[in-house]
């Protein structure tokens, strides 16, 4: 349905997060509840997100001349962090892929 694709999309007199989760052997309520959780932290990751970023840079050379070698080695993490109670939160709408995704 046109509304799993439409994450961004609001509605009227509110906001919403869509969830998913994979068929598993456990069964269909547990996926149900896979995928309110997921819609629920989706949604509270939209109204605040407390973001972290480390940028780290290395660069070296050994060596002389025509044996010189250098090195470089670039990392950049980000962690996203979202605390927030979220009151009066329903699902309004559920459904079922035919293969189960």
């Amino acid at each position: 349905p046109n509304w799993v694709c439409d994450e961004g999309a609001s509605m009227e007199g509110g906001i919403f997060a869509v969830g998913s989760a994979e068929k598993n052997p456990i069964g269909r309520s547990f996926q149900r509840q896979e995928a309110t959780a997921a819609a629920r932290d989706a949604l509270s990751r939209q109204i605040s997100i407390k973001v972290k970023n480390m940028f780290k840079q290395f660069q070296a050379t050994t060596g002389i001349g025509d044996a010189q070698t250098a090195e470089k080695a670039t990392q950049n993490v980000s962690k996203q962090i979202s605390a927030q109670t979220l009151q009066g939160t329903k699902v309004m709408k559920t459904w079922f892929s035919p293969t189960g995704a």
